[in-house]
């Protein structure tokens, strides 16, 4: 598995660096990005070989959901409500008050990580991808048009590494979410009333991830 890995590797670096006329050596910065998404790509799928239910082959379900407009905007919403359950729970277990366990300051440490990877979407988003994060539902007039727009390369590559960055964090803060409620009398009413909230929303990026892949058309 190694060896395949680094060949398919090795055949895109090939691919990717070019000679010009006078004989000097250039970078094809498009094709050297597909080789970094390419070998992003391999990594997760081998990852994935021992999945975390509804995690399992969300790689491919990310590329597939920014591939189009509307899929990416889709995605922004959901960027945006993790965002907002990140932040609610930070707010509310200082709200709260009181030391919190190691695990539950785990938690707020990986939230915010989250938050951070969210700023760092939607930054993308606006910058580079040209896409306001104000994303409403589209017109019935335009939303053909919308649908089947798609997603400019730069743009595509930068998202898909960031998406797949953020759901590599819910994935763990779920885990860390587990572990606190295993143990439910090391955590206030209050404290784990704001994970139960949190969780509820981090379980659904999965799902509402996929329906955001099928708005191709």
């Amino acid at each position: 598995m190694k060896f395949a890995v680094f060949a398919v590797i090795a055949a895109f670096c090939l691919v990717a660096v070019s000679a010009n006329a006078t004989g000097d050596i250039f970078l094809n910065n498009e094709l050297m990005e597909d080789l970094e998404l390419t070998a992003q790509d391999l990594a997760d799928e081998i990852a994935e070989i021992e999945p975390y239910g509804a995690f399992t082959g969300m790689y491919s379900v990310i590329k597939k959901a920014l591939r189009y407009v509307k899929g990416l905007n889709c995605t922004i919403k959901e960027v945006l409500a993790i965002q907002t359950a990140a932040q609610n729970f930070v707010d509310n277990v200082k709200a709260c008050g009181g030391e919190v366990s190691k695990k539950v300051q785990k938690l707020i440490d990986a939230c915010n990580d989250i938050l951070q990877t969210c700023k760092e979407i939607l930054g993308i988003n606006e910058s580079v991808c040209g896409n306001s994060n104000d994303v409403e539902e589209e017109q019935p007039e335009t939303q053909g048009v919308i649908s089947k727009a798609k997603t400019a390369h730069k743009c595509f590559v930068k998202m898909v590494r960031k998406v797949n960055k953020l759901k590599k964090q819910i994935k763990r803060a779920i885990k860390m979410i587990k572990d606190i409620k295993k143990v439910p009398g090391d955590t206030s009413d209050c404290v784990m009333a704001a994970v139960n909230t949190l969780e509820t929303t981090f379980t659904q990026f999965p799902a509402n991830i996929k329906t955001c892949s099928k708005l191709t058309s």
